[in-house]
């Protein structure tokens, strides 16, 4: 019964808009039909901005009407949950002034599930949301743009215009062609992109030659017709108008006879990259003819060269298609079209040195891309100039095959860069990080430089765990602080890795001043000084870590007396900026003292808080909170060799299980985990059992470990929890292993033994060092002296330098207790030697990351700062040790 008429019809390039006349017994509706046809077949849109806009139309018209707006797609929930979502929270900001768009979706989910299918929506709806508080309201109403352009080009107190501030067709997609300035060479294939595509206009913004040098070469005949290749090309009629000049040409494929004519607006007398010294009128002129031109043949692409594709190329573009948009709806809206286009032509509409781009960030920071060449004069001329005392370093020098950074430091010694001579004075080389001390001479004067360099950060994705760049974020900034000028960050391109950092270090100042976290307003500010600052979604999740985290901790310590301690787990640094720490009686007095009162004092009752709760019981309570879930783990290696394993409980995780190299099975059951100055530094495995001590040696003698440290009886409670996978006086063959016992001996609190290792084919022996602390009497305590431990890791220390610190092998009861706890205090000891910190805490969650379940109880959390302790007493006998 009802009969639908069309009455107008507006189709662009990302959407159309019909006028419907409906007419049902006599009686005659108006609807208006707004279609989006820029959805993807696949996936979401590349970018937000044509749905912001087309949401704009909508509403714009929407509110001037009663009734409900009806939104569809094909089955109702995936596209239209993700407009209505969009919807929602631009009103939710305007009038409550937040974004919850987590809350926002489930409260659609109540009223239609399934509202929003997928992550690439969920991902489109934050874009698009961020876009719109990013960019603002920039469109103009047509008749105030003089008006409004005033206004934004008046200057505020910091010197910046509403221009300087702000800053894709508008009917047709793919509407231009933006190419180089043709060569000799490439003559032929420019007028074969013309025929094929049947282009009727070209639009050319350069002279022939500009500053002496060639920039175009004349691609088009002047009396006669010539060839380029298999196109014939003739000159029909040249004329000067005002501002430009106007060539028809005829272009002629050889094989097909057929003759296609083209017209080409010719922009000369160019005075720098984006001005000429004609009249700014010749530009709207052309885009006049231009229209003109295209209406009579057809609106085929247009055709746009420059000087190099991004600035005057870029400018028409922009003028043509914000034109085009006032001419059809009233309004201009710059931003968004130099936006859309850098979508498809990154670097349009340039206004930065290329070598250079600062970015202030509270005053301190300031990114700057990866070195490429020219790689050292620039680098160190801007340091100099800057008067930079540090640079962080977040990327490794080739990543995946690639050249990511050249090296601008020497590896040994000193380089010279340009009139910089720059020479190494120490190097610290830790499990995730490099620190460099430079010294940088300019004309006889020198200045240390300390180069920070994060080495973890993997070739995809982000580090697996947070823990290891807040540690070194902690590293720079108690450095840094202590010299004036800025902070130099650098990446690869300058915005992923970068902006990361910059973030962390932004949201924790602002936690410790504000007391609030604000990531994605953080963001926001940052992305308003560099675009594309934090890329991706991952790198926004990494960022989320630390925040959370301190939220975390916030909630559950609020009342505890010792709050600080427990937030920052640092009880001591050193005052002294370098890397080598010498160690006075009264340092090591106050690390002592502030490590009793966290660690025994704290299980005192009259330092437990209201709620009953000691500071360690919190700090150990938010270990659990942040910790990798151990029934999350993937152990599919592990499940599939049941046969291996002493028990199924924390079975290795796939990631970090350590595989027998040319074995098939390559499983044994046990795991790598990261030291202080050396990543994968332990091995943490299972007591071997009669059927896996081959195994056992196969490890050991492939990857050339000479120690391992034994924390268990062969019997435990009436049953074995470890075969004595060695020999008594005898030589014995394990497999095609022959591992004899060379000498034994037993100190206080623990035994060692030498063994010779050596396999059947190979005539090599290696040597190998095991250390037993025996009598254990529970999961976590030993009946021998507590001193045991810290003295077993004294003589490891000697024999790993000795021998090239290979990977230490731990075993004991059930590779999450004895071990953990030896592997936590080894760590933690080899950073408060070297930085003088005791970070337990940070230690402990990045185990966990590599060894889910690792330290099981709050006993063994805090026999790790027993064992401290007694590191810390009887330092005078350590201090020796070499770091």
């Amino acid at each position: 019964p009802f009969h639908v008429s069309i009455t107008h019809q507006l189709i662009l390039a990302d959407y159309t808009i019909r006028t419907l006349s409906v007419e049902f017994s006599g009686k005659t509706r108006k609807v208006t039909h707004f279609h989006y046809t820029a959805w993807p077949d696949h996936g979401v849109p590349d970018y937000a901005t044509s749905m912001l806009n087309f949401h704009k139309v909508v509403l714009r018209d929407h509110k001037a009407q009663r009734g409900p707006l009806l939104v569809h797609c094909s089955a109702g929930v995936g596209r239209t949950g993700t407009f209505i979502a969009i919807d929602h929270v631009l009103e939710q900001r305007e009038t409550e002034g937040v974004v919850d768009i987590p809350g926002v979706i489930l409260k659609l989910r109540q009223q239609r599930t399934k509202m929003v299918q997928t992550l690439d929506q969920y991902i489109f709806i934050h874009d698009a949301i961020l876009e719109s508080v990013t960019c603002g309201d920039t469109e103009i109403k047509a008749a105030d743009l003089r008006r409004k352009l005033v206004k934004l080009k008046r200057k505020d107190d910091s010197g910046l215009s509403g221009l300087d501030l702000q800053f894709a067709g508008y009917k047709q997609q793919r509407a231009f062609i933006i190419t180089q300035g043709p060569m000799r060479s490439t003559a032929r294939d420019f007028w074969k992109m013309v025929y094929r595509r049947k282009c009727s206009v070209v639009v050319m913004l350069s002279d022939l030659v500009e500053q002496n040098e060639e920039v175009c070469y004349q691609y088009w005949p002047e009396k006669r017709t010539q060839s380029y290749g298999e196109f014939s090309v003739e000159l029909l009629n040249e004329e000067r108008k005002r501002g430009f000049l106007l060539r028809t040409l005829s272009v002629q494929e050889a094989k097909s006879g057929t003759a296609h004519q083209v017209w080409q607006f010719h922009i000369p007398e160019w005075s720098s990259d984006y001005q000429w010294r004609g009249d700014v009128n010749a530009m709207v002129s052309v885009i006049e003819e231009v229209s003109k031109v295209q209406r009579k043949t057809g609106n085929h692409p247009i055709v746009v060269h420059g000087l190099n594709t991004v600035s005057r190329s870029a400018i028409f573009c922009g003028v043509a298609t914000t034109i085009e948009r006032c001419k059809t709806e009233g309004v201009v809206d710059v931003f968004q079209v130099v936006k859309a286009m850098r979508v498809q032509k990154p670097g349009a509409i340039q206004t930065l040195r290329p070598w250079k781009v600062a970015m202030p960030c509270t005053s301190t920071a300031e990114a700057h891309a990866g070195k490429s060449r020219p790689w050292g004069v620039d680098f160190w001329r801007m340091v100099w100039q800057e008067r930079v005392p540090s640079v962080v370093m977040i990327t490794n020098l080739v990543e995946g095959k690639k050249t990511k950074c050249e090296q601008y430091w020497p590896s040994s010694g000193s380089q010279d860069f340009g009139p910089f001579h720059v020479s190494i004075t120490h190097q610290l080389i830790l499990a995730d990080n490099t620190i460099r001390t430079l010294s940088v001479e300019l004309s006889g004067k020198t200045r240390k430089v300390t180069h920070f360099h994060y080495t973890a950060w993997p070739d995809h994705g982000v580090p697996d765990y947070a823990t290891s760049m807040l540690n070194f974020h902690k590293m720079v900034m108690k450095d840094h602080k202590a010299h004036r000028g800025p902070l130099l960050v650098h990446c690869s391109a300058g915005v992923g890795r970068t902006g990361t950092f910059i973030a962390i270090d932004n949201v924790l100042e602002q936690r410790e001043t504000e007391g609030v976290v604000n990531i994605p307003g953080v963001i926001l500010k940052l992305r308003q000084q560099r675009t594309n600052t934090v890329q991706t979604l991952v790198y926004t999740y990494t960022l989320h870590c630390q925040p959370t985290f301190s939220t975390v901790q916030t909630h559950l310590i609020k009342s505890a007396p010792l709050k600080s301690l427990c937030l920052s787990d640092v009880f001591w640094t050193s005052t002294s900026s370098s890397t080598t720490l010498y160690w006075s009686q009264s340092h090591v007095e106050i690390l002592r003292l502030r490590l009793e009162t966290c660690g025994r004092d704290w299980f005192n009752s009259r330092t437990k808080d209201e709620s009953g709760r000691s500071g360690l019981d919190l700090q150990f309570a938010i270990l659990d909170q942040v910790s990798s879930n151990v029934g999350e783990a993937k152990s599919f290696a592990a499940q599939n060799n049941l046969a291996k394993n002493r028990s199924t409980d924390f079975l290795p995780v796939d990631n970090w299980r350590v595989v027998l190299k040319g074995e098939n099975p390559d499983y044994i059951h046990a795991s790598s985990v990261h030291g202080y100055k050396k990543h994968r530094a332990f091995i943490i495995t299972q007591g071997p059992m009669r059927s896996t001590a081959r195994d056992f040696w196969k490890m050991v003698y492939s990857r050339k470990c000479s120690v391992v440290v034994m924390l268990s009886d062969l019997i435990e409670l009436d049953e074995e929890v470890c075969y004595q996978y060695w020999p008594g006086k005898r030589a014995q063959t394990y497999g095609e292993f022959r591992v004899e016992l060379l000498s034994e001996g037993w100190k206080s609190g623990f035994l060692f033994r030498n063994f010779s290792v050596q396999q059947a084919k190979f005539a090599t022996a290696h040597q190998v060092w095991q250390f037993h602390i025996p009598e254990w009497s529970s999961d976590y305590q030993w009946r021998g002296d507590v001193n045991a431990m810290v003295s077993v890791i004294e003589e490891v220390s000697k024999v790993q330098r000795k021998t090239g610190n290979h990977p230490i092998v731990v075993h004991g009861l059930d590779t999450v207790s004895r071990s953990a706890i030896f592997c936590g205090v080894a760590t933690t000891i080899e950073r408060c030697k070297t930085e003088g910190v005791v970070g337990v805490f940070q230690v402990v969650k990045a185990m966990r990351a590599q060894k889910p379940g690792a330290i099981q109880t709050l006993e063994q959390y805090q026999s790790i700062y027993e064992a401290l302790l007694v590191f810390i007493d009887s330092f005078e006998t350590y201090s020796n040790f070499t770091t």
